[in-house]
């Protein structure tokens, strides 16, 4: 368990590095040092007027969805009853 959480610590800070842009200096444009690889690997689509983390997100939802074959209804949601957890303390 603790290999899979020190890997995915590792994923998320590659991916933290790779949204950087490390030819900029940060005291000249913090916001390019920041943000720029990410900005440069996902341009703005031309049919979107923004684009950012969430939109991709979504994006992948709606494909995953789709190719899953689940689509929105009309039908009201299965009303899942909630899960009561109990703790015994002594």
């Amino acid at each position: 368990m603790l290999v899979l959480h020190i890997w995915r610590l590792n994923e998320a800070a590659l991916s933290l590095i790779e949204a950087m842009d490390l030819n900029v200096d940060p005291c000249q444009d913090f916001y390019q040092y920041a943000c720029g690889g990410w900005i440069k690997k996902n341009p703005i689509p031309q049919s979107k007027s923004r684009w950012s983390q969430i939109d991709i997100l979504r994006d992948r939802l709606v494909n995953d969805l789709k190719s899953k074959n689940i689509s929105r209804s009309n039908k009201s949601p299965k009303i899942i009853p909630p899960i009561e957890i109990t703790c015994n303390f002594l």
